[in-house]
């Protein structure tokens, strides 16, 4: 009869006890709290926040973020992007903020054939009508990333991700003063036939008189203007009539359209380092 009640005491005290984690859950948890971006599904990650291990605003798995963020310093525009168009989410096992892909509605546009087209794109504007490249000039973007000589419509925009281009103006390319434009549906290409060094139509004082920087090109000296979105809050460089540059832990708009040299900027909210000609 002892025995009996032994033996009960024993499996009682068994049921009471918490089972370990198994050795493979201990292991993931190491190491996301050692790897601060990992992740296995969009649950594990959150941004917000000020890395104290490297004082930039943080992005990652929320085991580290327990541990290593602080979050009562704030990242402005950071997580979700100044249009709100970001959001976290685990992307081949690395938190990131990726563009959200919205719903769109289910309307309809009748074209002038007659056939109809819906809303699409990442902004759920209605696609163009057989035929019709575009409406507006800003349908309209360079079908190159760099030295474009054609222009395509803005769902045929190639991706530049990463592309460095030489500043030199070449003739008879969209380089400098030439442009896109929408004439009669299609996509069109206003390009320069003729450079002319900046040097030739500017000077020092006049430069200087426009709050603009007398510096030496490839093509000749140019007066490099200041840029109307100077300081304005980033994301990325695609936001910015320059770069958008890392400044202590948030991005900013530079201060000048045309940068030389090796610079710290963000794109698409992470940070990269890029060395201009």
């Amino acid at each position: 009869m002892k025995s009996l009640n032994f033996f009960l005491i024993l499996l009682f005290l068994v049921a009471c006890t918490d089972i370990p984690n198994s050795p493979s859950d201990t292991k993931r948890s190491h190491y996301m709290m050692t790897k601060a971006s990992f992740c296995n599904v969009d649950a594990d990650c959150t941004c917000g926040g000020i890395d104290t291990k490297t004082d930039n605003c943080f992005v990652g798995n929320k085991l580290y973020a327990s541990k290593y963020v602080d979050f009562s310093r704030s990242c402005p525009d950071f997580c979700t992007g100044i249009a709100g168009h970001l959001e976290t989410k685990c992307v081949n096992s690395v938190c990131k903020n990726v563009q959200i892909v919205r719903a769109c509605t289910e309307e309809a546009k009748i074209c002038p054939d007659g056939s109809a087209v819906g809303r699409t794109g990442p902004n759920c504007e209605f696609a163009p009508c057989p035929g019709v490249e575009c409406s507006s000039d800003a349908d309209c973007v360079p079908a190159e990333c760099c030295h474009a000589t054609a222009c395509v419509p803005v769902s045929k925009k190639p991706s530049c991700d990463g592309v460095m281009c030489t500043m030199e103006c070449r003739a008879g390319t969209l380089d400098c003063e030439g442009s896109c434009y929408c004439q009669d549906g299609k996509c069109s290409a206003r390009l320069i036939e003729e450079i002319v060094v900046p040097g030739e139509v500017e000077t020092m004082e006049s430069c200087a008189q426009k709050g603009g920087k007398w510096m030496r090109g490839n093509v000749g000296y140019f007066c490099n203007y200041p840029a109307r979105d100077a300081g304005m809050s980033c994301t990325d460089g695609e936001q910015c009539e320059g770069e958008c540059l890392v400044v202590g832990r948030l991005g900013k708009c530079s201060d000048y359209s045309v940068l030389f040299g090796c610079i710290t900027v963000l794109e698409n909210g992470r940070q990269l380092g890029k060395c201009i000609d």
